[in-house]
C-alpha cells in the first residue's frame, strides 16, 4: 500500500520529533510553507525521504509503503533506558544469573551499558547531557 504525501510528512515529523509542517520544512532547509505545498500537490519529497532513511536508519519501504509499521519506535530517553536495564539486571540477579555482582552495583552497570549503547542506538539526550555538550562546543 502506497502512502500519500500527508502520511509521508507525518512519518518525517515523527522521525525527527517535530510537531508541525513548518518545523519539518525548516529542518530540510526549505521555507515554512514547503511542507504544506507538497501535501496540497500530493507530492512526495523523495530527496528528503532518502535523507531521513539514512539519518534515522529506517527503510524506504516503511516510509513510502507503510511496510513493517510495528518495527519503528520513537527514541527512548536515557533515564527510561537506564531504568529498564536496571530492572533487567535486578531480575537476572534474583534468578541467580549474575550471582557474582552485588545487587547495589546494578544501577552503575546499567549506566555503563547505556553509555556504550549511545553510539549504536538513538537515545534522547537529557538536559544534563545537552548542557555538557554545549560546554564542549
Amino acid at each position: 500500500m502506497k502512502v500519500n504525501s500527508q502520511q509521508v510528512f507525518d512519518k518525517l515529523m515523527f522521525l525527527y520529533g517535530l510537531d508541525s509542517l513548518g518545523k519539518i520544512s525548516i529542518k530540510f532547509n526549505k521555507n515554512r510553507a514547503w511542507g504544506g505545498q507538497m501535501i496540497k500537490n500530493d507530492s512526495i519529497p523523495y530527496p528528503q525521504c532518502v535523507q531521513a532513511c539514512e539519518e534515522k536508519n529506517v527503510s524506504m519501504d516503511w516510509l513510502l509503503f507503510g511496510k513493517d509499521e510495528e518495527a519503528i519506535t520513537k527514541p527512548v530517553s536515557q533515564k527510561e533506558f537506564v531504568n529498564n536495564l536496571k530492572e533487567s539486571f535486578y531480575e537476572c540477579w534474583e534468578l541467580k544469573l549474575l550471582p557474582n555482582y552485588p545487587k547495589e552495583e546494578m544501577p552503575v552497570i546499567s549506566t555503563l551499558f547505556v553509555k556504550n549503547f549511545k553510539n549504536i542506538i538513538e537515545i534522547e539526550m537529557n538536559s544534563e547531557d545537552i548542557e555538557r555538550k554545549k560546554k564542549i562546543i
